[in-house]
Order: C-alpha cells, then sequence, then structure tokens
C-alpha cells in the first residue's frame, strides 16, 4: 500500500514541475512578442507598412481602465505602436507601451509623451519623445514615472524646435492642462488594443538608452 507521504512528495514534485514548466512557457512567449512586435519597426522608429492603422485618438475620447501603477515600477516592454513624429504648439501625443509590470507579473498598457535616460553629465534625465524609441537598440527594461504637466510641457516644446528662441511667450504660458492629448493606437498589432489590459499615462525612465 502507497503510503500518504509517498503521494504527497509525488504531487509535490509533479506542482515544482509544472511551476517550471510554466516559468519558462512565459519567458518564452514573452521573447517571442518582443521579436514580433519589433521586428515590424524600422529604423526610422515608425511601423512600416501599416501607417494606414495607425490612429491618433483624442485621449477625451479614448476608453481605458485605469491602472494604479506607481512610480519607480520596473517594467519590461514587450510592444510599441510606432508612429510619426508630430509635431504642435497645442497637442500631446501619446505613444503606447506594451509592458509586464515586473512586481506583479501582469501586462499593462502604458500611454507616454516622453521618454528618459540617465545623463552622467547632470543630475536631470535626458528627455526625449518616444518617437525616437529604437526595439533594435533592445533597450527593454525601465521604470514608471509620473512627470509633472508643466515640465511636461516645457520638455516638448523645446523638442518641437531646433532653436529654443522659437518659444514665445504664447506659448510658455499656456497652462498645460489647455493642450488637446491624443492616444497612437496601432489597430496591426491586436495584442495592444486589448481592453482587459489596464492603462497608465506617464514616462518611461531607462538605464539604457533606447535610441
Amino acid at each position: 500500500m502507497v503510503s500518504k507521504s509517498f503521494i504527497g512528495e509525488q504531487l509535490k514534485k509533479y506542482c515544482n514541475l509544472v511551476e517550471i514548466m510554466l516559468y519558462f512557457m512565459t519567458k518564452l512567449i514573452t521573447a517571442f512578442l518582443i521579436l514580433i512586435i519589433f521586428l515590424s519597426c524600422n529604423d526610422n522608429h515608425e511601423v512600416t507598412g501599416n501607417a494606414d492603422k495607425i490612429e491618433y485618438t483624442a485621449l477625451k475620447d479614448f476608453s481605458f481602465s485605469p491602472s494604479d501603477l506607481a512610480p519607480g515600477t520596473p517594467l519590461r516592454i514587450i510592444g510599441y505602436s510606432g508612429g510619426k513624429y508630430l509635431q504642435s504648439r497645442d497637442s500631446v501625443y501619446l505613444y503606447e507601451f506594451l509592458c509586464i509590470d515586473r512586481q506583479k507579473n501582469d501586462t499593462i498598457r502604458v500611454f507616454s509623451s516622453l521618454i528618459s535616460v540617465d545623463n552622467s553629465e547632470h543630475q536631470e534625465p535626458t528627455y526625449t519623445t518616444p518617437h525616437m524609441f529604437d526595439g533594435q537598440k533592445k533597450a527593454y527594461d525601465a521604470e514608471f514615472e509620473v512627470i509633472d504637466p508643466q515640465k511636461e510641457k516645457m520638455y516638448l516644446m523645446v523638442s518641437s524646435t531646433s532653436d529654443p528662441k522659437n518659444l514665445d511667450a504664447t506659448m510658455l504660458n499656456q497652462p498645460a492642462g489647455d493642450f488637446k492629448r491624443f492616444v497612437i493606437l496601432n489597430k496591426s498589432l491586436p495584442l495592444m488594443l486589448e481592453p482587459r489590459f489596464k492603462a497608465a499615462f506617464g514616462c518611461l525612465h531607462f538605464k539604457q538608452q533606447p535610441w
């Protein structure tokens, strides 16, 4: 007759084996998603052949479930919407990143108007628009950052002109809340449109330069 302790040991080994298999399956699926999504991006950081499937939707008309993603949360990027670099004096464009919350192991959609990287020469990070994100750089690890709206406005204004002297007083004094906000949605990548994934709005901060 088989003892209960023997059965318990076998079940424990079986559960451990299943856990190991699930772990590696998750890793393989993540790697596959990264490969498929980023192979669709060219050297100009735009999605090739799908320009007609990229939509710019007003944030006020965009339906989503808000996330409580905390600043400093480590993220693993598995997808990027792409999209053209759009210059505007009265609009903010939010590029979509599909990410894994590495603390909760949840999938989340992060919409960003800016990305940043540490600057060894200055205390302040270097900021740029997400259009510059290059998946071929393999900088997939980032932290979520909430950025002050007025600071966001200044960075976007400076990045929209080659000469800061072109920033007139009207632009500089315009309240950040007056800006029209648009989300960039890539209809050719269904996984990034999954409504079950909650959405967070902020900046992605990188240790490794992603452009």
